[in-house]
């Protein structure tokens, strides 16, 4: 079985299965380069949180023995 056109969903009509495919892939990749900025957000926050509470962990004295 060969298929030559495929239905899209906001089309009237039917689409060359090379373009129903090529919208699925675009789809995809926004999708994925979406999800890549999230997990940079994420990832940037955390480099930021624990540069911060090495930070303050270094900067607070600890208390010495009364030996």
């Amino acid at each position: 079985m060969q298929v030559a056109k495929l239905r899209v969903a906001n089309d009237n009509g039917l689409a060359p299965a090379g373009r129903y495919f090529a919208r699925i892939a675009e789809g995809l990749r926004a999708a994925n380069e979406r999800a890549a900025a999230v997990v940079d957000i994420y990832e940037e926050q955390e480099r930021m949180g624990e540069a911060r509470s090495r930070k303050t962990a270094s900067s607070v004295p600890r208390r010495r023995p009364l030996n």
